[in-house]
């Protein structure tokens, strides 16, 4: 099933690869997810600041910017900023659509979930990483079967 809907939304023009900068941690010898990646926030200088979000000023950030970052899994500093490849869904493209969906379904959700999904929507999707620099998980593959990035 991933590959078919990664096949389908590709064909529609919903899928793009690009190059984005992720945290590296070279004593741990791999990427780290946002979550793994803690260090202060640029915003209002929290010093257990998460590489997604900031608890004390409740800001979404992005864990590059964050000041003195570290592996929230070893502890280690040795950390390097290095390019990677990912797909991403293009969710701008299908914002009218998605707040339609939302609308046409909302009624059956809890209120909680309508006001996150409107709020997204308000304040414009943006595309967002489908994949991830992990040893584990389900690749998606080209049309002759080769993993993607």
């Amino acid at each position: 099933l991933t590959q078919h809907f990664a096949q389908v939304l590709e064909q529609n023009g919903l899928i793009e690869e690009r190059t984005s900068k992720q945290v590296y941690s070279v004593d741990d010898g791999r990427f780290l997810p946002d979550r793994y990646v803690e260090g202060t926030c640029p915003t209002c200088g929290f010093e257990k600041a998460r590489g997604d979000q900031c608890d004390n000023c409740g800001r979404l950030l992005d864990p590059v910017d964050l000041i003195d970052p570290y592996s929230s899994v070893s502890g280690s500093k040795n950390i390097e900023i290095r390019d990677t490849n990912h797909l991403y869904l293009l969710q701008t493209q299908m914002q009218d659509k998605i707040r339609d969906w939302v609308n046409s379904k909302g009624a059956q959700w809890p209120g909680l979930a309508v006001s996150i999904a409107n709020k997204w929507l308000d304040e414009g999707l943006i595309a967002r990483a489908i994949t991830r620099d992990l040893s584990w998980g389900v690749p998606v593959l080209d049309a002759d079967g080769n993993p993607r990035p």
